[in-house]
């Protein structure tokens, strides 16, 4: 196909190199094993790594078949940090729920037929 827009990633040639990279990176997995950490201990790494799949997510280039997978699993663990009243300071709360309220726009719905990334060919 080619190129298709003007934007760095919409050429066949950029998705080619970010799926390259998730594959050798073992981005997916590396996502997942970040936000599986201990929230006590790690906080502030579950938010960096959910941020992550939220972001890819949003632009369409997570090149990983578990989104849905991925992206309820950072919800979860950014809920529990909620739950458990990790931050104190209301400006760290606000910004996880914020966080939480953006991962449920990109998380695909059941029956949701995803593409990446979200442009027509």
């Amino acid at each position: 196909m080619g190129a298709w827009d003007y934007e760095p990633i919409q050429n066949d040639a950029a998705l080619d190199e970010l799926g390259r990279i998730f594959e050798e990176c073992r981005l997916a997995d590396q996502v997942s094993k970040s936000l599986q950490q201990d929230i006590q201990e790690n906080a502030d790494e579950v938010r960096a790594a959910a941020y992550l799949v939220y972001v890819l997510a949003k632009h369409g280039l997570w090149q990983d078949g578990r989104l849905a997978e991925i992206t309820a699993l950072a919800i979860s663990r950014l809920q529990m940090i909620l739950d458990e009243e990790i931050y104190k300071n209301v400006s760290f709360h606000g910004e996880t729920i914020h966080l939480v309220n953006q991962l449920l726009e990109v998380e695909p719905k059941p029956g949701q037929n995803f593409k990446f990334p979200p442009h027509e060919r």
